[in-house]
């Protein structure tokens, strides 16, 4: 992600970034599908795998804000426990977008007002990882992976939905 992440900040200052949110959400949503359908392709070398999703989810981090679906699918395909994938990307999301927020100030892509947004939602995440911890065991791993892909279709229709709008109106 650390070499994705500045590399996204360039392509956003080139390219309209709604353009590829669809273009990304239309890819995200069809292996998306597919996963539901039961396709699962379990990489030999995971530390491979994992570079190659860490580096997808940082481009798409700062030229998107997408960063979440490359690690969430990467982690579902790999067949990883809805605990550890819950650790895993908490901890990924937190440092992902601390260094994403960085690139966009060193890029000049915001500014520091944006800072005021963030303080105000970050006492709501105790909250959230509480509220997983309570969740999670009520929850069967296969419906936990369904949960899981049906979320980034979910955010790919809604991101589409939105460039659309844009599109439009």
């Amino acid at each position: 992600s650390l070499v994705g992440i500045p590399i996204g900040t360039y392509i956003l200052l080139l390219i309209s970034a709604d353009a590829l949110r669809v273009l990304i959400s239309l890819t995200l949503i069809t292996f998306s599908i597919l996963m539901l359908l039961g396709y699962q392709h379990t990489f030999k070398s995971e530390r491979l795998a994992s570079v190659i999703a860490g580096l997808v989810s940082g481009v798409l981090k700062t030229s998107t804000g997408m960063s979440g679906p490359p690690v969430a699918l990467f982690l579902v395909h790999q067949g990883w426990q809805r605990d550890a994938m819950r650790a895993t990307v908490g901890a990924y999301f937190l440092l992902i977008n601390i260094l994403g927020l960085v690139s966009f100030l060193v890029g000049g892509v915001t500014g520091t007002s944006t800072f005021g947004y963030i303080l105000l939602f970050v006492p709501l995440l105790p909250l959230g990882f509480y509220a997983a911890k309570k969740a999670s065991p009520q929850i069967s791993p296969s419906l936990f992976r369904k949960i899981a892909i049906t979320l980034v279709i979910a955010t790919s229709l809604l991101i589409i939905g939105d460039a659309l709008r844009k599109a439009l109106g």
